[in-house]
């Protein structure tokens, strides 16, 4: 089942009001990741015939991040949780969380690697970490030849800055679904100690929750 495109963009287009800056990143950091995402813009520039300028840094910009009310399609997430990577490996979109990072129009970049949010989407919570603000030209569509050029890794960036409890979350996610689906099946089996196992993994997601 393919999961429609602005169920995606609620999650990764991050339509919220940002006014705060919550981890901002150091001149260091700043350099890091201009000079490997400016890279990759070259580099897709190059495939897709389409030309993209370099990104300048704009300190300005992750004032702008903090989770509130909707804004404009101009933040991206770094990271999210497992329910956010499963729904844009369902949509026919999967490098959707990346394309703000090669827009033709953006010109400028600013980034919080500390900010967290949650949302409700259907009814489950959906969590990023971690986001990037653009400026320029906001609202410009991402060519196609752009968007088949594309071949980063959608938690690049966010790992290049170290946004380490997006990561670590998410292995806990996966640790407590693994543990919950053993014990489901232990369970159906009539297992004793699967129906024991079954409780613990089931206590051990109610605490995450």
């Amino acid at each position: 089942m393919k999961v429609p495109l602005a169920l995606i963009c609620i999650f990764f287009c991050a339509n919220r009001v940002f006014s705060k800056t919550e981890g901002g990143l150091s001149v260091e950091e700043q350099k890091k990741l201009l000079e490997m995402l400016n890279n990759d813009r070259r580099e897709v520039s190059k495939k897709s015939q389409v030309s993209l300028d370099p990104l300048v840094y704009d300190d300005t910009l992750e004032k702008g991040i903090n989770c509130g009310a909707k804004e404009g399609k101009d933040i991206y997430a770094l990271m999210w949780n497992k329910l956010g990577d499963e729904l844009q490996h369902m949509s026919d979109t999967p490098n959707l969380s990346i394309w703000g990072y090669f827009n033709p129009g953006h010109t400028t970049i600013g980034c919080s690697k500390k900010i967290v949010c949650t949302e409700e989407v259907k009814g489950k919570p959906q969590t990023f970490y971690g986001a990037c603000r653009f400026g320029g030209v906001l609202g410009k569509p991402v060519p196609d030849e752009v968007k088949s050029a594309m071949e980063v890794n959608n938690w690049k960036y966010g790992e290049l800055l170290k946004v380490e409890n997006g990561r670590v979350d998410y292995q806990m996610e996966e640790e407590s679904s693994t543990a919950a689906g053993a014990g489901a099946g232990a369970e159906n089996q009539g297992s004793g100690s699967g129906k024991i196992f079954g409780f613990i993994s089931l206590f051990i997601v109610m605490i995450w929750i």
